[in-house]
């Protein structure tokens, strides 16, 4: 089974818009990166705003093969800790995303409407825009940006 695990720095930024406002949240730090045959990880821990703890975050990169014979990309981003929720985003596709705070859950659905993901010798790249919806209604949108810098090793 084919593995290759690399040390990183991330950079790692969410743009939030509500009624015409925006909000920026970014975090940077360490990160270690795992390729496999299944996919690209990286997991880092996340200073959330509103949450004392800072919370484990992974995010999961897979190919999938499209009907046209045209590949896109599924990004899963599981965080846990005091914030706990699956997001997954595939161009296209509507998904559910519960989303548990220390305050109790919320529940969202997430429209994708475009996902990206990339990769060389020096890092990756991810990224995704969408849509939060409850109850069917939309309550922002928002796009998060990943970037990987791979850590020489010694």
């Amino acid at each position: 089974m084919y593995e290759n695990k690399r040390s990183a720095v991330i950079d790692f930024r969410i743009v939030t818009r509500v009624d015409g406002a925006e909000e920026v949240t970014e975090y940077s730090g360490d990160a270690s990166c795992v390729e496999t045959e299944g996919g690209f990880y990286t997991s880092f821990e996340e200073k959330i705003p509103g949450a004392e703890e800072k919370v484990q975050t992974l995010l999961k990169a897979e190919e999938i093969l499209a009907l046209a014979g045209e590949n896109r990309w599924k990004l899963t981003l599981t965080r846990r800790g005091p914030i706990q929720t699956k997001m997954v985003f595939m161009t296209g596709e509507v998904t559910h995303c519960p989303y548990r705070t220390p305050a109790g859950v919320l529940l969202f659905d997430i429209d994708t409407q475009s996902t990206s993901f990339s990769q060389d010798y020096n890092g990756a790249a991810a990224s995704a825009a969408y849509r939060v919806l409850q109850g069917g209604e939309e309550i922002s949108r928002a796009e998060f940006l990943l970037q990987i810098t791979y850590v020489a090793q010694a």
